[in-house]
């Protein structure tokens, strides 16, 4: 569920940081969820992107 929803939208470096103070199903406690993003058996990845595309992302994430 953590992951579900998030997957396939733009989140900030602030909001990521964030996320390691929430608790869910499956979280390695102490890993950074940059690193281990939603934990045991989590198969996703982040892909880093410039702040211009994320700005173009995140307008299409906002009418969506």
């Amino acid at each position: 569920p953590f992951c579900e929803e998030r997957a396939g939208n733009v989140y900030s470096i602030d909001e990521l940081e964030e996320w390691n103070d929430l608790d869910w199903a499956g979280k390695i406690e102490g890993e950074d969820v940059a690193t281990q993003l939603g934990g045991l058996y989590c198969r996703h990845n982040l892909m880093w992107i410039p702040d211009e595309m994320a700005e173009i992302e995140l307008q299409t994430q906002e009418t969506e």
